[in-house]
Protein backbone atom coordinates (compact mmCIF):
# COMPACT_ATOMS: atom_id res chain seq x y z
CA UNK A 1 0.00 0.00 0.00
CA UNK A 2 1.02 3.62 -0.79
CA UNK A 3 0.92 5.99 2.07
CA UNK A 4 1.09 9.47 2.27
CA UNK A 5 2.80 11.77 5.27
CA UNK A 6 1.97 15.40 5.41
CA UNK A 7 3.76 18.29 5.96
CA UNK A 8 2.11 20.11 9.21
CA UNK A 9 -0.41 22.68 8.88
CA UNK A 10 -3.92 20.77 8.30
CA UNK A 11 -3.73 17.24 7.63
CA UNK A 12 -6.73 15.48 6.11
CA UNK A 13 -6.87 12.41 4.15
CA UNK A 14 -7.34 11.59 0.28
CA UNK A 15 -7.97 8.80 -1.87
CA UNK A 16 -6.26 6.91 -5.26
CA UNK A 17 -7.20 4.69 -6.68
CA UNK A 18 -9.51 3.41 -3.88
CA UNK A 19 -6.36 3.52 -1.42
CA UNK A 20 -6.17 6.06 1.65
CA UNK A 21 -3.70 8.53 1.93
CA UNK A 22 -2.66 11.58 3.99
CA UNK A 23 -2.25 14.99 2.90
CA UNK A 24 -1.56 18.18 3.83
CA UNK A 25 -3.31 21.64 2.69
CA UNK A 26 -1.62 24.96 2.98
CA UNK A 27 -2.37 28.51 1.98
CA UNK A 28 0.11 30.57 0.20
CA UNK A 29 -0.47 34.22 -1.21
CA UNK A 30 -0.87 32.71 -4.56
CA UNK A 31 -3.34 30.22 -3.74
CA UNK A 32 -4.14 27.04 -2.19
CA UNK A 33 -0.95 24.12 -2.98
CA UNK A 34 -1.23 20.82 -1.61
CA UNK A 35 2.43 19.57 -0.22
CA UNK A 36 2.93 15.73 1.16
CA UNK A 37 5.46 13.52 0.75
CA UNK A 38 4.38 9.86 -0.68
CA UNK A 39 6.59 6.86 0.21
CA UNK A 40 5.86 2.90 -0.50
CA UNK A 41 6.57 0.94 2.23
CA UNK A 42 6.92 -3.16 2.42
CA UNK A 43 4.70 -5.08 4.74
CA UNK A 44 7.70 -4.64 7.75
CA UNK A 45 7.66 -1.05 7.05
CA UNK A 46 10.91 -0.18 5.71
CA UNK A 47 11.17 2.13 3.30
CA UNK A 48 11.16 1.07 -0.19
CA UNK A 49 14.07 3.67 -2.36
CA UNK A 50 12.71 4.63 -5.39
CA UNK A 51 15.34 5.66 -8.86
CA UNK A 52 14.50 9.51 -9.64
CA UNK A 53 15.88 10.97 -12.80
CA UNK A 54 18.69 13.61 -12.45
CA UNK A 55 17.03 16.98 -11.30
CA UNK A 56 18.98 19.81 -12.94
CA UNK A 57 18.48 23.78 -11.94
CA UNK A 58 15.44 25.04 -13.24
CA UNK A 59 16.17 27.07 -16.46
CA UNK A 60 12.83 28.77 -17.33
CA UNK A 61 13.03 33.09 -16.80
CA UNK A 62 9.41 33.20 -15.04
CA UNK A 63 8.85 30.67 -11.89
CA UNK A 64 6.79 31.13 -8.97
CA UNK A 65 3.37 31.95 -10.82
CA UNK A 66 0.44 29.65 -9.46
CA UNK A 67 0.35 25.97 -10.26
CA UNK A 68 -1.98 26.35 -13.36
CA UNK A 69 0.43 29.34 -14.80
CA UNK A 70 3.51 27.70 -13.90
CA UNK A 71 2.94 24.62 -16.43
CA UNK A 72 1.36 26.99 -19.21
CA UNK A 73 5.36 28.32 -18.40
CA UNK A 74 7.10 25.37 -18.77
CA UNK A 75 7.47 26.56 -22.85
CA UNK A 76 9.34 29.79 -23.17
CA UNK A 77 11.26 31.71 -26.14
CA UNK A 78 14.93 31.82 -25.49
CA UNK A 79 17.79 32.86 -27.93
CA UNK A 80 17.67 30.11 -29.75
CA UNK A 81 13.78 29.52 -30.25
CA UNK A 82 11.36 27.79 -28.29
CA UNK A 83 11.77 25.74 -25.15
CA UNK A 84 9.82 23.16 -23.44
CA UNK A 85 10.64 21.96 -20.07
CA UNK A 86 8.35 19.15 -21.05
CA UNK A 87 10.08 17.27 -23.79
CA UNK A 88 11.57 14.59 -21.82
CA UNK A 89 11.14 13.07 -18.33
CA UNK A 90 14.93 14.80 -16.44
CA UNK A 91 12.76 18.12 -17.70
CA UNK A 92 9.53 16.57 -15.34
CA UNK A 93 11.47 16.13 -12.40
CA UNK A 94 12.84 19.81 -12.63
CA UNK A 95 9.00 21.18 -12.84
CA UNK A 96 7.87 19.10 -10.09
CA UNK A 97 10.50 19.67 -8.00
CA UNK A 98 10.04 24.03 -8.91
CA UNK A 99 6.11 23.07 -8.45
CA UNK A 100 6.53 21.69 -4.83
CA UNK A 101 5.44 18.71 -6.29
CA UNK A 102 8.48 16.17 -6.18
CA UNK A 103 8.26 14.48 -2.90
CA UNK A 104 4.65 13.28 -3.99
CA UNK A 105 4.45 12.36 -8.17
CA UNK A 106 7.11 10.44 -9.81
CA UNK A 107 8.59 11.77 -12.74
CA UNK A 108 7.56 8.89 -15.25
CA UNK A 109 5.80 8.87 -18.79
CA UNK A 110 2.15 8.87 -17.76
CA UNK A 111 2.69 11.84 -15.36
CA UNK A 112 4.54 13.47 -18.29
CA UNK A 113 1.62 13.11 -20.97
CA UNK A 114 -0.91 13.66 -18.45
CA UNK A 115 0.43 17.35 -17.62
CA UNK A 116 1.07 17.72 -21.31
CA UNK A 117 -2.68 17.11 -22.21
CA UNK A 118 -3.64 19.32 -19.50
CA UNK A 119 -1.37 22.20 -20.84
CA UNK A 120 -2.48 21.99 -23.85
CA UNK A 121 -5.79 22.08 -22.56
CA UNK A 122 -5.17 25.11 -20.40
CA UNK A 123 -3.25 26.94 -23.08
CA UNK A 124 -6.81 26.74 -25.28
CA UNK A 125 -8.71 27.92 -22.64
CA UNK A 126 -6.94 30.91 -22.04
CA UNK A 127 -6.22 31.79 -25.50
CA UNK A 128 -9.88 30.38 -27.31
CA UNK A 129 -12.26 29.45 -24.11
CA UNK A 130 -14.56 27.73 -26.45
CA UNK A 131 -16.61 24.66 -25.55
CA UNK A 132 -14.06 22.61 -27.16
CA UNK A 133 -11.04 23.67 -24.98
CA UNK A 134 -13.47 24.01 -22.04
CA UNK A 135 -14.61 20.00 -22.87
CA UNK A 136 -10.47 19.18 -22.87
CA UNK A 137 -10.02 20.88 -19.44
CA UNK A 138 -13.01 19.31 -17.82
CA UNK A 139 -11.72 16.23 -19.23
CA UNK A 140 -8.57 16.17 -16.82
CA UNK A 141 -10.79 17.44 -14.17
CA UNK A 142 -13.07 14.27 -14.50
CA UNK A 143 -9.64 12.49 -13.02
CA UNK A 144 -10.43 14.06 -9.37
CA UNK A 145 -12.59 15.49 -7.13
CA UNK A 146 -12.19 17.52 -4.03
CA UNK A 147 -13.95 15.21 -1.21
CA UNK A 148 -15.00 17.34 1.83
CA UNK A 149 -15.02 15.99 5.45
CA UNK A 150 -15.23 16.45 8.89
CA UNK A 151 -12.25 15.87 11.21
CA UNK A 152 -11.07 16.32 14.58
CA UNK A 153 -10.55 19.83 14.23
CA UNK A 154 -13.13 20.87 11.72
CA UNK A 155 -13.93 20.28 8.00
CA UNK A 156 -11.67 19.46 5.67
CA UNK A 157 -10.94 19.47 1.95
CA UNK A 158 -9.11 17.02 0.20
CA UNK A 159 -8.18 15.78 -3.50
CA UNK A 160 -9.39 12.69 -4.88
CA UNK A 161 -8.00 11.17 -7.97
CA UNK A 162 -8.26 7.92 -10.35
CA UNK A 163 -4.50 7.57 -10.84
CA UNK A 164 -1.79 8.97 -8.82
CA UNK A 165 -0.11 10.05 -12.12
CA UNK A 166 -2.74 12.18 -13.08
CA UNK A 167 -2.38 14.04 -9.64
CA UNK A 168 -0.17 17.08 -10.56
CA UNK A 169 -1.93 17.79 -13.71
CA UNK A 170 -5.43 17.71 -11.79
CA UNK A 171 -4.05 20.18 -9.07
CA UNK A 172 -3.11 22.47 -12.14
CA UNK A 173 -6.41 22.08 -14.08
CA UNK A 174 -8.16 22.89 -10.36
CA UNK A 175 -6.06 25.62 -9.54
CA UNK A 176 -6.98 27.32 -13.16
CA UNK A 177 -10.61 27.02 -11.95
CA UNK A 178 -9.82 28.67 -8.49
CA UNK A 179 -8.32 31.73 -10.73
CA UNK A 180 -11.10 32.33 -12.67
CA UNK A 181 -13.06 31.78 -9.57
CA UNK A 182 -11.60 34.74 -8.00
CA UNK A 183 -11.25 37.03 -11.43
CA UNK A 184 -10.47 35.79 -14.97
CA UNK A 185 -9.09 39.08 -16.24
CA UNK A 186 -5.85 38.65 -14.06
CA UNK A 187 -4.81 35.63 -16.28
CA UNK A 188 -2.87 37.20 -18.75
CA UNK A 189 -0.18 36.43 -21.06
CA UNK A 190 2.61 38.75 -21.64
CA UNK A 191 2.00 41.42 -24.17
CA UNK A 192 5.73 43.44 -23.93
CA UNK A 193 6.42 41.30 -26.45
CA UNK A 194 5.24 39.87 -29.41
CA UNK A 195 7.22 36.59 -29.45
CA UNK A 196 7.22 36.15 -25.54
CA UNK A 197 4.58 33.31 -24.78
CA UNK A 198 4.49 33.66 -21.05
CA UNK A 199 1.60 33.67 -18.66
CA UNK A 200 1.21 35.55 -15.11
CA UNK A 201 -1.36 36.46 -12.66
CA UNK A 202 -1.35 40.27 -12.56
CA UNK A 203 -1.83 41.26 -8.47
CA UNK A 204 -0.92 44.69 -9.80
CA UNK A 205 -3.64 46.84 -7.89
CA UNK A 206 -5.40 48.59 -10.66
CA UNK A 207 -5.14 45.15 -12.70
CA UNK A 208 -2.38 47.21 -15.29
CA UNK A 209 0.02 44.91 -15.78
CA UNK A 210 1.40 43.56 -18.96
CA UNK A 211 4.52 42.06 -19.21
CA UNK A 212 5.92 38.74 -17.13
CA UNK A 213 8.61 39.61 -15.47
CA UNK A 214 10.68 42.75 -14.61
CA UNK A 215 13.98 40.95 -15.58
CA UNK A 216 12.74 40.13 -18.90
CA UNK A 217 9.94 41.68 -20.72
CA UNK A 218 8.91 44.59 -18.01
CA UNK A 219 12.83 46.25 -18.21
CA UNK A 220 12.41 45.87 -22.18
CA UNK A 221 8.92 47.89 -22.21
CA UNK A 222 10.40 50.16 -20.32
CA UNK A 223 12.82 51.09 -22.48
CA UNK A 224 11.05 51.03 -25.52
CA UNK A 225 8.51 53.84 -23.63
CA UNK A 226 11.62 55.86 -22.46
CA UNK A 227 12.98 55.67 -26.11
CA UNK A 228 9.33 56.46 -27.24
CA UNK A 229 9.23 59.26 -25.39
CA UNK A 230 12.41 60.69 -25.90
CA UNK A 231 12.08 60.29 -29.25
CA UNK A 232 8.82 62.37 -29.24
CA UNK A 233 10.45 64.53 -27.17
CA UNK A 234 13.30 65.47 -29.46
CA UNK A 235 12.44 64.95 -32.94
CA UNK A 236 9.36 67.03 -33.18
CA UNK A 237 9.00 70.61 -34.51
CA UNK A 238 7.28 72.79 -32.58
CA UNK A 239 3.24 73.69 -33.31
Amino acid sequence: MVHLHAVPFLTTETTVGGEHHTVNRQKHDWGVEWRCRWTQERAGGDAVPTSSPQVCADPRPLTGEPLCLDLLNTRWVGGAGEKDLLDSVDGLAVWLRSAGLADRATADEVTLAALRETRDALLAVVDDGSGTARDALNRVLSHGVLRQSLGPEGPLTCPEVDDAAWLPAWLAASDYLRLVAADPRRIKRCAAHPQCILHFHDTSKNNTRRWCSMAACGNRAKAARHYARSKSSGGGSPA
